[in-house]
C-alpha cells in the first residue's frame, strides 16, 4: 500500500512538473507576443509592401510568405499568434503590409475582404444598362465584358440568386436580359485568375446581398420584386435627382391605377437598343420583345427592367409621393420636371424648349 501511495505521489509530482513546464513555455510566448505588439507599436513602420496571399492558403504557408517578404522575422510566433487568437477567415488576394507591424494590424488587414487590392474592376453605376456596360468595358479585360454579361445571364449562375421567392420563371421568359435591374450599382472587384464565370457570380451574389437589405420594404409593397425593379429603372433612366423620383414614382402610378399607357421615352430608346443588338447579332427581329418594352405600345409595365436602378429609384418605386399628376416634362436644358394633370398643360411644356 505504502509502495503504490509512493508511485501515486512521484506521478502526481511528475504531472505538475509537467504542468509548471508547460506554463511557463506559454506564458514565455504569450509574454514574447506581448512584447512584440509593444515594442511594434513604438517602433517606426518599415517599408510598404505589396503580399499575395494565394487561394487557401494555410497559416503556415502564410508565415512563411510574410517571412520571405521580411513582414514578420519569426514564422512560428506567427502561427502560434494567429492560433492562439483563433485567426480563421484570412482572405486571399493582395495586400500593402509594411515591416514592423504588429500581428494584430497585419491579421486586422488580411481578414478583411475590403484591403484586398484588385488590379481591375467593373462599376456599375445607376442608370446603367447592359448595352452600356458593353460599351464601357470593351477591350478594357482579358476577359471579354461580353462573355461576363452572357454569364450573368446563364441560368446556371443567377438561379442560385434569385433574390426572393417571388421571382418566378414566367417573369424572365420574354426579358431580353434575364438579369437586367437585378445587377445592383455597385464597384465590383475582379480577382487575378478570374473566368468570366466567377465574376458573373460574385457580382450575382454581391447583388444579392444588397437586395436582401431592402426585404422588408419589398414585402409591404403591393408589387412582386420584378414589378417593383422594373418601374425602378424607368424612374432612374428619367431622372437621377432623388427629390424628383418619388414625384416621377407618382405619375406612373397614378397612370398605372387608370390603366393608361406610361408613355415613357426612356423604354423606346432601349427597344431601339434591343433591336439594334438583334441586327448585329443576325437575329430575327421579334416584335413581341423589342415592342414589349415600348411603353408607347404596351399598357401597364414594359416585359422587364431597362438599366440598374438605385436604391434611392428602388424605394421611390415602393412609396410615390401622395399627388395627383399624370404627365411630366423634363426641360432637357435646365433639368427642371414640370408635372400636371391634364394633356393640354402638358403639351404647354414642350413649347418651352
Amino acid at each position: 500500500m505504502e509502495i503504490k501511495n509512493k508511485k501515486n505521489r512521484k506521478k502526481m509530482i511528475m504531472l505538475r512538473n509537467i504542468i509548471v513546464v508547460v506554463f511557463f513555455i506559454l506564458s514565455s510566448i504569450f509574454s514574447y507576443l506581448t512584447f512584440n505588439e509593444i515594442t511594434c507599436a513604438f517602433k517606426k513602420e518599415g517599408v510598404e509592401k505589396v503580399v499575395l496571399i494565394p487561394e487557401k492558403s494555410s497559416i503556415l504557408k502564410i508565415s512563411k510568405i510574410l517571412n520571405d517578404e521580411k513582414i514578420i522575422s519569426s514564422p512560428i510566433l506567427f502561427q502560434i499568434y494567429s492560433r492562439f487568437k483563433n485567426y480563421k477567415n484570412i482572405k486571399s488576394g493582395k495586400f500593402k503590409l509594411k515591416t514592423n507591424m504588429k500581428y494584430s494590424n497585419i491579421m486586422k488587414i488580411i481578414t478583411n475582404q475590403e484591403n484586398v487590392i484588385y488590379d481591375e474592376k467593373i462599376t456599375l453605376f445607376e442608370g446603367l444598362n447592359f448595352f452600356t456596360l458593353k460599351e464601357k468595358y470593351k477591350d478594357k479585360f482579358n476577359i471579354k465584358i461580353e462573355d461576363v454579361i452572357k454569364e450573368i445571364n446563364n441560368e446556371e449562375n443567377y438561379k442560385e440568386f434569385l433574390f426572393t421567392k417571388e421571382l418566378k420563371k414566367e417573369n424572365l421568359k420574354n426579358a431580353y436580359f434575364k438579369m437586367e435591374g437585378f445587377v445592383m450599382p455597385y464597384t465590383y472587384p475582379i480577382k487575378e485568375n478570374s473566368t468570366a464565370k466567377s465574376i458573373a457570380k460574385e457580382i450575382l451574389k454581391k447583388s444579392n446581398e444588397k437586395f436582401l437589405e431592402l426585404k422588408d420594404d419589398i414585402k409591404k409593397a403591393n408589387m412582386n420584386i420584378w414589378e417593383i425593379l422594373t418601374l425602378a429603372s424607368i424612374i432612374q433612366a428619367e431622372t437621377s435627382d432623388e427629390k424628383e423620383m418619388k414625384r416621377v414614382s407618382s405619375v406612373f402610378h397614378n397612370r398605372l391605377k387608370i390603366k393608361k399607357r406610361l408613355e415613357s421615352d426612356v423604354t423606346t430608346l432601349y427597344s431601339k437598343k434591343i433591336e439594334k443588338d438583334m441586327k448585329e447579332k443576325g437575329l430575327k427581329i421579334d416584335r413581341e420583345i423589342v415592342d414589349g418594352y415600348d411603353t408607347y405600345k404596351v399598357k401597364g409595365l414594359p416585359i422587364g427592367p431597362i438599366c440598374a436602378p438605385s436604391i434611392s429609384a428602388i424605394e421611390a418605386a415602393i412609396n410615390p409621393s401622395d399627388e395627383k399628376f399624370y404627365y411630366f416634362y423634363a426641360d432637357p436644358k435646365t433639368k427642371k420636371i414640370y408635372y400636371e394633370k391634364d394633356f393640354e398643360s402638358h403639351k404647354k411644356n414642350y413649347k418651352k424648349d
